[in-house]
């Protein structure tokens, strides 16, 4: 049986949680961490769905978030991404997979808290720039270059992570996800 204790030993655990007020999984971290394998790996454990904010924004503009962010901006993708939070953030028994930057507003992770364990999946810069470059279609968020993007983007929103999350996970690491997935499958069984 893993206990909290070991848990924070091994730096994935951040802050308590009160298991009995959890209605639902939040992932956050940055693109091309591994939150939407993470999302579907914790459904097979919970059995409840998944929700990815960025297919539903997809859906919803009937664009991908590259041709919309293009067009219209970061800006304009935020505010459409909160409005998506909106409608998805009061759901309960489901995993919600958000965009690597909804951390930055402070509305939306005060609905997406709300009776949510929140798990930061992450991995090292140089992990994510490997991964980004083998994708190939996600759009850059204010840097000429890929590398620069990242590390500058990653800086600003680590301490966000970091406040927000309950749990850690470095899909780097396989050892730290086994680990996160089975205290999650103990906890969901007690």
């Amino acid at each position: 049986m893993i206990h909290d204790e070991q848990m924070v030993r091994e730096g994935l655990l951040f802050r308590p949680i009160e298991w009995s007020r959890v209605r639902k999984v939040v992932l956050i971290g940055f693109r091309g961490a591994g939150k939407s394998l993470m999302a579907h790996q914790l459904a097979a454990v919970m059995n409840w769905p998944v929700v990815s904010t960025d297919n539903h924004i997809e859906k919803q503009l009937q664009c991908s978030i590259a041709e919309f962010v293009s067009q219209n901006g970061w800006e304009a993708f935020r505010h459409t991404e909160s409005a998506v939070i909106n409608q998805l953030g009061h759901q309960q028994g489901i995993i919600i997979d958000t965009g690597g930057g909804v951390v930055e507003r402070k509305e939306n992770m005060a609905v997406l808290s709300d009776r949510a364990l929140i798990i930061w999946v992450d991995a090292p810069p140089e992990v994510i720039i490997r991964r980004l470059k083998k994708a190939g279609d996600r759009p850059l968020l204010s840097e000429h270059s890929l590398e620069a993007d990242v590390r500058e983007h990653y800086q600003k929103r680590y301490p966000l992570y970091r406040k927000y999350a309950h749990l850690y996970v470095d899909t780097s690491r396989p050892e730290t996800k086994k680990l996160v997935l089975t205290f999650i499958r103990q906890m969901v069984n007690l």
